[in-house]
């Protein structure tokens, strides 16, 4: 498998380490999510990272999504429960940090590169 990260990244590595799939996961950084050309974007028309490219060729995109997916995949306790109360409550924190990261990346950006030029 092969993920495309940067930087919505850290829910799926928290499950490759949980999981110890390290040497089934292997990590390539993007720097340009809409780059028309990068292999992440054959299924992924939104240009979504991170974006993982199953064994079969088929990619899956977005933390949730590939979470979940790695989480079944893994040999340890699953980090997200299947059903009832317990999933409903990690699902809503996946949710929080999603949030939380994409509220926070434009003013990490701006601070970092400055103020598009008017």
């Amino acid at each position: 498998m092969v993920l495309n990260h940067q930087p919505f990244r850290r829910k799926a590595l928290a499950v490759i380490k949980h999981h110890q799939l390290d040497d089934k996961v292997e990590m390539l950084r993007v720097t340009k999510a809409m780059d028309p050309n990068s292999p992440h974007n054959q299924d992924n028309p939104l240009g979504r990272i991170p974006a993982l490219q199953r064994n079969c060729g088929r990619w899956l995109f977005g933390s949730l999504l590939i979470s979940e997916y790695l989480d079944q995949k893994g040999n340890n306790t699953p980090l997200l429960p299947k059903e009832g109360k317990p999933r409903w409550a990690v699902l809503a924190l996946h949710n929080l940090a999603d949030g939380i990261m994409e509220n926070t990346m434009p003013t990490l950006l701006q601070e970092t590169y400055g103020s598009p030029r008017e």
